[in-house]
């Protein structure tokens, strides 16, 4: 079926006729070219620097030399994880060791879903990546002492 359409340039009317399958082709082709377009717009370069971890200690991690100043200045505190404030208490080695065998442990200082972000209440800060980092690596190779 053919459509009638009219164009105006300047004063001057010129009468054509579209074919409906070529007004479809042309949709199509700027649908095509719209959405390459868009998305060459939408892939920019996120300008957020990713943190500089390369002073972080992740080797030979151990409890009296690492983690237990972590936990004591961000977890082990009065009306926090300290001598049965809170669960788990982290004030010592063995419990800190035996909270680090938990899941829930490594997913609340990320702040991952699911778990209860800590430091509490939630919106606080997260701990600095690199003492993320150190538990990890510190979990990683078995919670030395």
């Amino acid at each position: 079926m053919w459509s009638f359409a009219n164009s105006y340039s300047g004063n001057v009317v010129l009468n054509r006729y579209i074919c409906p399958t070529t007004l479809n082709t042309m949709i199509s082709k700027y649908s095509i070219l719209a959405a390459i377009l868009l998305i060459v717009l939408s892939c920019t370069r996120d300008s957020t620097p990713l943190p500089d971890t390369s002073d972080c200690m992740t080797e030979n991690i151990t409890y009296s030399e690492h983690i237990e100043s972590i936990l004591s200045a961000s977890c082990a505190l009065s009306g926090c994880h300290l001598s049965g404030d809170n669960s788990p208490r982290l004030d010592g080695f063995v419990r800190a060791q035996n909270a680090a065998d938990t899941p829930s442990f490594i997913g609340s200082i990320r702040h991952e879903g699911g778990f209860t972000a800590m430091p509490f209440p939630a919106g606080t800060a997260r701990l600095e990546l690199c003492d993320i980092l150190t538990i990890e690596a510190w979990i990683a190779a078995g919670s030395p002492q």
